[in-house]
């Protein structure tokens, strides 16, 4: 009679990973702004970078803005910038249909790099975040 295998927790690198990913998926979806957690018809202020802060310019807005006192950061070249009022989407479980090496790559950039009041700074991650969300859309914008 053969022995019954015992259920195994998963491999440490594969909890890891597991994890990793999870807790990337939300610091993403509350630091990089995809999904607005601030209180319903509250708008983005102008955090730090270059441009014309409005919601369509000619010279569009490079740079973070601050939502609820963290800078965070559009994914989309080209979306007019939140000025207005927006209202809360809640939260969702997937970040646009990005790898897990995108949001990790855009995590770092953003918890390293993207706190910052140097413009200089905010809007080289500001395209660099884009640029690993949809590169080809980021070239052509």
């Amino acid at each position: 009679m053969p022995a019954a295998r015992s259920r195994t927790r998963p491999a440490p690198r594969r909890r890891l990973m597991l994890g990793l990913i999870a807790a990337l998926a939300g610091l993403l979806l509350s630091g990089v702004g995809l999904v607005a957690t601030a209180p319903s018809a509250s708008a983005a202020t102008q955090g730090a970078g270059f441009g014309t802060w409005a919601p369509l310019s000619a010279l569009g807005w490079h740079g973070s803005m601050i939502v609820n006192g963290v800078h965070t950061y559009c994914i989309l070249p080209g979306l007019p910038a939140p000025t207005g009022e927006s209202v809360d989407q809640g939260i969702h479980g997937e970040a646009t249909g990005m790898s897990a090496q995108q949001l990790a790559g855009i995590n770092h950039l953003v918890s390293t790099h993207g706190q910052t009041g140097d413009p200089v700074r905010s809007a080289a991650v500001g395209w660099a975040v884009k640029a690993i969300a949809n590169r080809d859309v980021t070239l052509h914008a």
